[in-house]
């Protein structure tokens, strides 16, 4: 069912990315984004955060910065090994720059997360529901929570 969800998620952002391509759209006089764009959030997956759910919150928002922002290797660092093993770094970053040409950096507007021990599950929205995520699967590696949909 995951890998249906992912497959959805891609179709919708290739569709998002031919949509645009085909918009006609001219940006001849519009400065382009600053390089900033694609700035790495400040670290948050540390394991001496307060709580578990903190914890846990606090890697989603790392994630989804990196996932949005378009910056595939620190996204793909925070994949569960699990993840690693069925999906190529250059494979990954490409499927994140095209999410991050389609809608753009994009902060999560509401989060919710449930820990049981070493796993959990993220549910959380954005402003543009096509990325939105519902009981996104997450374990705990090493001391750091880890994305383990795949």
């Amino acid at each position: 069912m995951r890998l249906r969800r992912h497959a959805t998620l891609l179709a919708a952002i290739a569709a998002v990315a031919g949509l645009a391509a085909c918009s006609g759209a001219s940006d001849a006089g519009t400065p382009s984004a600053p390089a900033t764009s694609m700035t790495t959030p400040p670290p948050a997956n540390d394991s001496k955060v307060a709580s578990p759910s903190a914890a846990l919150e606090s890697a989603v928002r790392s994630y989804s910065g990196f996932y949005t922002g378009g910056n595939g290797s620190a996204a793909y660092a925070m994949l569960s090994a699990r993840c690693q093993t069925l999906s190529s770094e250059a494979t990954f970053s490409a499927a994140v720059q095209r999410v991050h040409q389609g809608y753009g950096t994009t902060p999560i507007a509401t989060l919710s997360v449930v820990v049981n021990g070493d796993s959990g599950f993220a549910t959380y929205t954005y402003a543009k529901s096509g990325l939105n995520q519902s009981r996104q699967p997450w374990v705990l590696e090493s001391g750091a929570w880890k994305n383990d949909d795949c």
